[in-house]
């Protein structure tokens, strides 16, 4: 959130970053699994269109310092893809 993505409301170890188009949502994982990441996009039928998403599972065994750099490779991804 602090970077201006939509999170919605989870209070779970799932956070969904919405992105809106189907396109983008696959953009981003197409980048972040270039950069070793396994996020998953979630499109219609599964959510409203132009409600598509990255769906991050955060585990205890993550550190704060991977978190970091996941959400750098968002921010990246963001700034190449819209």
């Amino acid at each position: 959130k602090q970077n201006g993505f939509d999170t919605g409301q989870s209070d779970s170890h799932i956070i969904p970053v919405i992105v809106g188009a189907e396109s983008k949502a696959l953009g981003y994982t197409q980048y972040l699994l270039e950069q070793g990441y396994d996020v998953r996009a979630i499109r219609p039928p599964t959510v409203p269109t132009g409600t598509s998403r990255l769906r991050i599972c955060v585990h205890a065994d993550h550190t704060d310092e991977q978190i970091d750099q996941l959400t750098e490779h968002i921010v990246c991804a963001r700034k190449q893809i819209g």
